[in-house]
């Protein structure tokens, strides 16, 4: 395995893959994402605080609300919806977390910490 902080691993993957963009996740520190130019883009998700119920499924959550931010607009949104969605899913018992995007919007704009359905 790769040993050191996120951002020596992204470092390290990034030259040994030769790959443009790395994105670490960090349990429930945050994630980073480290470009080819040496950029790093961070977030913590201390900024989401919810009642962890299920950890199973965060990381795909995370991966899901990433890629969507990314689609949408950039790595900046990437990492918020991701941190949104990852924080969602703990709160959600399970593997499989179906989550709207007015309920992810709520998280990320401080309204809501969990789902109540």
């Amino acid at each position: 395995g790769i040993r050191g902080t996120a951002k020596s691993q992204a470092k390290e993957i990034q030259e040994e893959f030769g790959v443009s963009k790395v994105l670490v996740t960090c349990g429930t520190e945050g994630a980073i994402l480290r470009e080819s130019n040496g950029e790093i883009h961070e977030i913590s998700f201390e900024r989401f605080p919810v009642k962890s119920i299920d950890r199973i499924g965060t990381g795909d959550a995370f991966a899901a609300g990433f890629l969507s931010g990314m689609i949408e607009r950039d790595i900046e949104l990437g990492l918020l919806y991701g941190a949104g969605l990852c924080a969602l899913k703990y709160s959600i018992p399970g593997d499989h977390a179906l989550v709207y995007r007015d309920e992810l919007l709520a998280v990320i704009e401080g309204k809501q910490g969990s789902l109540h359905r």
